[in-house]
This record gives structure tokens, sequence and C-alpha cells, in this order.
């Protein structure tokens, strides 16, 4: 009788779980494309809120990927800050990995600056010292995030502040010393360190995330690039 029921549970738990995430979230919009999936605005059932919904792909993301797909949620699930994106559920439906993260209200920092130009200084400090702030938080947890750009900073022009978004390419240890001695060249190369950019040398990952958010800062003010190339040769 027992064996029975344990069949029946493992043949209907996929239909429940199936209907149960559906009953969860009400997708409404898509709100940006990416290479191995979509972010979907959608409702919260549960909460009664609209939460952003991150979804990938699983077999297109492991064909061109080493990195563990579970990543992100892992390195957000060790985090808890204001200015950083807050997870709030995820699960795999339909051979598609979904992140369910909170609503941050505004716009990549990169349509903000291409769109208005340069900041004032007066603006521009504040948000400088917000992001130095957080990027030092992210640190104190022996996290790099690897990948930090205007495309990855969400701004909300009515509050004035950021978010972080986007810590794929993140990387978490438990000894601080191995954050000193990085290998994988990953980022986005206008925003890249130059240790970054050579071949087979070793690098600190907390100083190339200041580089880049140097980068950022630059920007920021002077509203254009100061490095800018087709590869990595030139740049």
């Amino acid at each position: 009788m027992i064996k029975k029921i344990c069949i029946c549970y493992v043949c209907i738990f996929p239909f429940l779980y199936r209907q149960r995430t559906r009953r969860l979230y009400s997708r409404k919009s898509l709100l940006g494309k990416g290479r191995f999936g979509n972010v979907y605005l959608a409702y919260d059932h549960t909460m009664s809120s609209e939460v952003a919904i991150k979804t990938i792909c699983l077999k297109k993301y492991k064909k061109h990927n080493t990195r563990n797909i579970y990543n992100e949620r892992f390195i957000l699930e060790k985090l808890s800050n204001p200015q950083i994106v807050n997870i709030i559920n995820s699960y795999e439906k339909n051979n598609i990995f979904h992140i369910v993260l909170e609503l941050c209200p505004g716009e990549e920092l990169f349509f903000t600056i291409r769109r208005c130009g340069a900041m004032p200084t007066e603006l521009a400090l504040p948000l400088f010292n917000s992001m130095l702030s957080t990027l030092h938080y992210i640190h104190s947890c022996n996290i790099v995030h690897r990948d930090i750009k205007l495309e990855n900073l969400i701004y909300c022009a009515q509050t004035h502040s950021i978010k972080w978004i986007d810590f794929d390419l993140a990387k978490y240890t438990f000894h601080t010393k191995e954050l000193e001695r990085l290998t994988t060249s990953v980022g986005t190369l206008s925003y890249c360190a130059p240790e970054i950019l050579s071949t087979y040398v070793r690098y600190n990952g907390k100083c190339i995330d200041v580089w880049s958010l140097g980068i950022v800062f630059y920007t920021i003010l002077c509203g254009d690039f100061p490095f800018v190339a087709d590869d990595a040769h030139h740049i």
C-alpha cells in the first residue's frame, strides 16, 4: 500500500509543482532579452506585488558555459543589502531555470547616461558614495562581482539611487586570499582591467571590481567611455 502511494506521489508531483508555480506567478510583459533567456515582469499572487522573473534556458546555457547555472542564486542568497536586488524564489520548469527577483524601479544606468549625457557632479557624488559602500559590502562577504558596468546598475531617478543586478559572473570563496589569485577571464571589454586582458595572469578580483567601478564613475561624469575598442588587443 505504501509503495503504491509513493509511486502515485512521484508520478503526480511534477504536475502539482507546475500547477503551483503557475498559480504563484503570472507573466505580464517582457522586460529584456539576453543570450540565454529573458526577463519578464510578473505578478506574485502570494505577495500581491509585481516581481521580475529571469529565465535561463538550461540546454542553451550548458552548451556554451562551464559555470554553474545556479551560481547567481547562490550568490544572491548570501547577500542582504538594500542596494542589491533581492532574490525571492527560484525553480525549474520545462527545462527553464527561473529566478524570481524584486522588481527594481527605474532603468539601466547605461540608458540614463545615453539619453541625458554626463551627470552633474553634485548629483554624481552621492551615487559614487553609495556604490563604493555597496562594493565594500560585497567584498566583505568574500564575493567579487566581476561584471560591474552601467547595464548592471539600475538607476531610479525618483529616489536617486542604484540597485546592483546580474551576479551571474560573481565569485565566492571561503578564503579571502583565493580572490587575489583568480585566472578566469570574464567581464565586459570596455570595463576590463589590464590584468584581465593579459593572458595567463592571475588577478585580484577585488581590484578588477574597483577598476570597473572607476570606469562607471568616469562615464557618469563625462558621458562617454575612457577606452573604446573592438577587441582586447586595441583597447
